[in-house]
């Protein structure tokens, strides 16, 4: 067509939006939108040896293109600047990273304050690192599984009382705790009323701010959450938590120089508090969304909690 070489064509119709240009449309506004508006600027390129010299113009409010093609040592025309304004679309159309992600949670400040003891068992062989290098060390085994309990001595969400409800948490950590992408799933005891039950998933979530706040960055997925049975039992040296046959762990703390007193790390900066007493995991088993886990013999620790929201 038009003097056009078979395999020039070719090359044009596979580039797909040139195609509309061989068909020489114009004047289809309701195909072809805004486009641009052509003020003789024009940029040269060569492909084989087909020229095309494209010129755009405005008529009667809409937009148009004439296609020209000539075979002049196989340069390609084509106008390259745009009107001002034409190719744009109002702030609320567009697209881009703004837009809101239901998978990205925000952290909003919020009144809420949990005293008591957090305690865990992990997959670590020794000692979990995490603690003294604040999760920029690897887990022992490369990754950290987890189990968590939080029993509540004292606390409220908004004007909520919180105190006397038992937490579960199993926690699932492909590689360095603070690089994140972290799994978790929550089980809040049965006893906590509705309103107690969301504000904990939001204090968990890291959604309500505050000391737990983190979370929005570090928690990937929430894999589950409800209210079932939970028991937290902490008698001298031994802690357990029993969530039927989800989670079924119990640990001991360690003894120090001093019988009466277990090893202690003091004043540091770790998320959880200032002091961490070390433990191991007697009898530990997970049990539950598709994770089946035994940390029997392997690193605990117990930790006095005193978190805040940011309200």
């Amino acid at each position: 067509a038009h003097g056009i070489e078979p395999w020039s064509l070719l090359c044009w119709l596979l580039l797909a939006i040139y195609g509309p240009r061989l068909c020489r449309r114009c004047n289809e506004f309701p195909l072809d939108g805004p486009r641009y508006s052509y003020d003789g600027t024009r940029k040269t390129t060569t492909i084989g040896s087909l020229s095309c010299k494209t010129a755009w113009y405005t008529a009667d409010s809409q937009w148009a293109w004439h296609n020209y093609f000539t075979l002049e040592q196989g340069k390609v025309f084509m106008a390259i600047s745009r009107k001002p304004g034409a190719d744009k679309l109002p702030v609320s159309q567009r697209i881009n990273q703004r837009m809101e992600n239901p998978k990205r949670r925000q952290a909003t400040p919020t009144d809420w304050a949990i005293k008591g003891e957090l305690f865990l068992n992990c997959s670590c062989t020794v000692f979990c690192p995490c603690v003294v290098s604040l999760g920029a060390h690897p887990p022992t085994e490369g990754h950290c599984h987890a189990w968590m309990a939080i029993a509540i001595d004292e606390g409220y969400y908004e004007d909520e009382n919180l105190a006397g409800i038992d937490v579960g948490l199993l926690v699932d950590i492909p590689g360095r705790m603070g690089e994140g992408d972290w799994k978790v799933a929550a089980y809040i005891d049965s006893s906590a009323s509705g309103k107690a039950y969301n504000g904990l998933l939001r204090i968990l979530s890291g959604q309500a701010g505050g000391t737990t706040g983190l979370f929005t960055m570090l928690v990937s997925e929430i894999i589950g959450a409800e209210k079932t049975k939970v028991d937290i039992v902490r008698d001298g040296k031994k802690r357990s938590l029993m969530i039927g046959r989800k989670i079924q762990g119990e640990i001991e703390l360690i003894e120090g120089k001093e019988a009466d007193q277990p090893v202690v790390i003091s004043n540091t900066k770790y998320w959880m508090g200032p002091d961490v007493i070390a433990a191991k995991g007697i009898k530990s088993k997970v049990r539950d969304y598709g994770r089946v886990w035994d940390f029997g013999g392997k690193s605990a620790e117990v930790c006095p909690i005193d978190w805040k929201g940011s309200a």
